[in-house]
């Protein structure tokens, strides 16, 4: 996967990755992972099909999994 860049403002650090493939059909993936103290997070979603799935649409829709998913865990 290639780096798409840091995520500002989830956790103490996160960043993403993205990919386009071809393996007879066109599969768009984004992973996106985050820390916050010792509690880690990975998100990832990939979709196949006709068409790729453009990665604006899979980066909203996995940062929104990813803040949902660390707002489930509580903090002491």
């Amino acid at each position: 996967m290639r780096r798409a860049g840091d995520l500002e403002g989830i956790g103490d650090e996160a960043e993403a990755y993205t990919r386009q493939s071809q393996p007879g059909f066109k599969y768009a993936e984004y992973m996106a992972q985050a820390r916050d103290d010792n509690l880690v997070v990975q998100v990832w979603l990939a979709v196949g099909g006709d068409e790729f799935v453009s990665t604006e649409l899979l980066a909203r829709e996995t940062v929104r999994a990813l803040r949902r998913t660390l707002a489930l865990v509580p903090t002491a």
